[in-house]
């Protein structure tokens, strides 16, 4: 179905279509029943999209250089390099959410849901310091609270936290 063989993957009746972000969007356009997770205005859709793309270009690349090595097998412990490059991406967050109570506006969106799960896995093995980052960290709770994140998260994040307990000791 997917000739890049990877995951997430949506089959719905005739129509393939993989990447989360990509699904997310298509999911809400086919069948949301306001326009709010994804905005059809342009200006505010810029800015959800933009959101995705920090999370496709900078977030989980920097997360992925820190965890990769160690879910290879190849590193026992995350670098301070890699560290710092969370950290700097936290601080963007920080300042994306200075003005607004989720990361596009005032609404959750599909940006806000994206990128809680990532930034979920990343508090595992790096707590989100509330006096440093105190928009995320408030962001970070807010989301967490959600009843259908917290449905659809729970068991992911369960391995994760044994995963890292495992090969970091957290």
């Amino acid at each position: 179905l997917n000739p890049q063989h990877t995951i997430p993957i949506l089959e719905d009746d005739d129509f393939v279509i993989w990447e989360s972000h990509a699904i997310n969007g298509y999911l809400v356009n086919q069948y949301g029943s306001d326009d709010t997770l994804y905005p059809k205005d342009p200006k505010q859709r810029a800015v959800v999209d933009q959101r995705l793309h920090f999370e496709s270009g900078v977030l989980t690349p920097r997360f992925m250089d820190a965890f990769l090595p160690i879910l290879m097998g190849t590193s026992t412990q995350i670098t301070e390099k890699a560290f710092e490059r969370i950290d700097q991406a936290c601080e963007f967050l920080n300042s994306f959410l200075a003005d607004r109570t989720w990361l596009a506006g005032d609404e959750i969106t599909i940006a806000d849901l994206s990128i809680l799960c990532t930034m979920s896995a990343v508090e595992i093995a790096m707590a989100i310091d509330p006096e440093k980052y105190p928009n995320l960290a408030d962001w970070l709770q807010r989301g967490k609270e959600i009843p259908a994140f917290k449905e659809a998260n729970e068991e992911c994040l369960e391995k994760t936290q044994e995963f890292m307990t495992e090969k970091l000791g957290l």
